[in-house]
Order: structure tokens, then sequence, then C-alpha cells
């Protein structure tokens, strides 16, 4: 059976990066194919440290002070690290090694084929050559799959280098099509746009890995938050007002931990899922949480994380999703009166679009993998 190396960011504490990664696996194994993601380690150094430190000081000792806060404050959090842990450890099969940039070329012995995706492994905010695949030279190797770029612009002192590695890559599909015209732009080249890898699995499928619940019986409105915007809060309380239901919150923001009417800092990826799925609604400012919310067909509204002038925007993923599904009515806007969110969600229109948006990323995977392992098995054997 071929194998498959995949390279992606998964070992961080976020819902979308663990979700997709276990996403990633399955579609590919559903082709006929063994697959697991290369684990590479890149460490953060005293000198990038001290540069994070001077770049942006407030930023840098808040983003420490929140974190030790946590530790001493939030016990659960310590159990929701290990559920994520435990999550891939059942969910995501890896490299039996953990490869260096010094050594990954060696990876090229042990898969025939290399797939990138997905997320926003190229947004060169933080850009990293390995999220291109650069340690295999051999062009008719590499997949890009659904990979996003997020935000709008790409840096000078980038264009050239980032132009010269997507080149490389013989099999291209990005997962926005604002994406995609950065590439266009960039390279001259034409390529598809293509589904999350989340919304590649079936809403069963997801729910078949959900063993316990940890949801409330009674009605809730579930928020998950990455950003620190007070009026989005304001509006998830005045639908509470409005409803009656009370707020179930998965903090990631010091603030949200004592927000709301029940706190869940303890929840994993299974439990994500589940609590998305028995909600009466979800409120996010998250593209993994509008896009499960969809995927489960539950009612949702979605806020912008970024001022559109904020230099790391990436308000164009949410905003991609919903045009996709013609749900722009789903995003929550500044002057919106937040009860035009019970207005019913067309689910049946919305399955139709999913399944052949599926049926067309699907097909360009299974290509792009039946087309490059045909290529190295010639190569090989000449």
């Amino acid at each position: 059976m071929n194998k498959v190396g995949i390279v992606s960011y998964y070992k961080n504490i976020n819902f979308g990066s663990v979700l997709q990664a276990c996403a990633m696996q399955m579609i590919i194994r559903k082709l006929g194919y063994d697959c697991e993601h290369i684990r590479c380690f890149f460490g953060q150094n005293r000198k990038q440290k001290i540069i994070a430190l001077l770049a942006n000081p407030s930023q840098f000792l808040k983003n420490k002070f929140a974190s030790y806060f946590r530790k001493i404050t939030c016990p659960e959090i310590a159990v929701r690290r290990n559920k994520f842990h435990q999550f891939v450890e059942e969910f995501i099969k890896e490299s039996t090694k953990i490869y260096s940039p010094n050594d990954v070329t060696k990876t090229n012995e042990i898969y025939e084929v290399f797939v990138c995706g997905s997320d926003q492994i190229w947004a060169p905010n933080q850009f990293n050559e390995f999220f291109y695949i650069d340690f295999i030279s051999e062009k008719s190797r590499k997949i890009a799959y659904a990979p996003s770029i997020g935000l709008p612009l790409i840096p000078d002192h980038l264009k050239g280098r980032m132009a010269s590695l997507i080149s490389n890559i013989g099999y291209l599909s990005i997962r926005e099509k604002e994406g995609s015209a950065i590439i266009r732009e960039l390279t001259g080249l034409d390529i598809p746009v293509v589904l999350d890898p989340t919304l590649m699995i079936d809403k069963t499928e997801w729910l078949a890995k959900v063993k316990s619940s940890i949801a409330p019986k009674e009605p809730y409105i579930l928020c998950l938050f990455l950003g620190e915007n007070h009026q989005h809060r304001q509006a998830v309380e005045t639908y509470r007002n409005y409803k009656g239901y009370k707020i179930v919150v998965i903090p990631f923001r010091k603030g949200d931990y004592s927000w709301g009417d029940i706190c869940l800092a303890d929840a994993g990826p299974l439990d994500f899922i589940d609590l998305v799925n028995n909600a009466a609604i979800v409120f996010s400012d998250s593209f993994h949480g509008a896009a499960f919310a969809l995927n489960l067909n539950k009612p949702f509204g979605v806020f912008m994380r970024f001022a559109e002038d904020h230099p790391i925007c990436q308000n164009s993923r949410i905003r991609n999703l919903l045009s996709l599904f013609s749900l722009q009515k789903r995003l929550v806007q500044d002057k919106m009166v937040i009860k035009d969110m019970d207005e019913c969600i067309n689910y049946a229109a919305v399955n139709t679009i999913l399944d052949k948006e599926r049926s067309k990323s699907l097909k360009y995977l299974e290509s792009a993998l039946v087309d490059s392992c045909s290529k190295r098995k010639n190569y090989v054997q000449a």
C-alpha cells in the first residue's frame, strides 16, 4: 500500500487544527492509502523569543501573563490539554521519529507521496518552508490540499520565495477563493478551491466518535470566541435575554473564564463536537466553529474577529465559507438585530451544495494521489 506523509499544524490546543488533521487522514485512508502526519520539531529558541519581545513587548508579556494566570486559576485547562493529547493518540497516526529541519529529508525514503494541508499553514505571518514540503525535490510527489493563506496580502519580502515554493508543488489547491487569487498573482497559476477537510467528513461519522456527553440537558447557547471583542459577547447576552437560554462558554480568552452561565474549560475535541451538536444555537468568531455548526446542521451566528484594516485580518476565511453556502445572513454585524438569528437555515439547500463540493474536492485529491503515485512508480522503475 502506498504511504502518504502529511504536513500540517495539529499539535496546538486548537479544535480546528486537530480536527482537520484527523479528517485529512480519514479522507486519505478512504481512498485506499496508508498515511501519517510527519512530526518535525522547530522549537522557539531564545533568539526568537527576544525578537518577539522586542517586536511587541506588551503583547508578548500579555500572552505570558495570560498563560500563567490560566495555569494557577483554572486546573481544568490541564484536563483539556490531556484530552487533546488523548485525541491525537487515538485518531491521528504520527511518524515514529520526530524530525528536525536538518534531517527531515530522510522522509524521502519512507513516503511515496506528500500532502500539505489543511488550515493556515501558508499564512505569511507564520511562514515556514516545511509546510510547502520544501524538503522534497520531486515536484510530482507533492500535493497541496486546502491550505489557507488567511491574510489578504503577502509581504513583499516573501512574495518571491512563496511563489517559488508553491510553483514547485505538482498538485495545487487552496481553501479560499481569495487565496486562489493571490496564488494566481504570485505564480500565474489558476488552482481549484476545495473544502476544508472537516467538511469532507459526514455528520454521522463525526458523531460516531463521541462516546460520552458533557452537554447540559436544557437548551443552551454555545459560545467559542478566539477574539476579545466585548460587543460580540454583549450581542450574545442580548440573545440570551431574548430566548431565556443559558450561555455555555468554551473559554480561550482570560475574560471568558468568568463570562456566561456555564464555563467548560475542560472541553476537548470530542466534547466540542458534542456541544455543537446539542446546542440550540452556536455563536463564534472561529472558522471551524462556524464550519462544524454548518456541517452538523445547527443554527449559528458568526462574528468577524478582526477589523478589516487589521494587519493580520483573517476575515476572508469566514466570508468565503458563508458565501460558498449562501449563508451571508448568518454573519452578525454591528447594527444587526440579534433576534434575526432565529431565522431558520435552509439546510436542505446547504447540504446539496455540500455534497457537490465534497464530490469535487474528493475528485481532485483522488486524481492527485493516483497520478502522483503512478509517476513515482515509473520513476523508481526507471
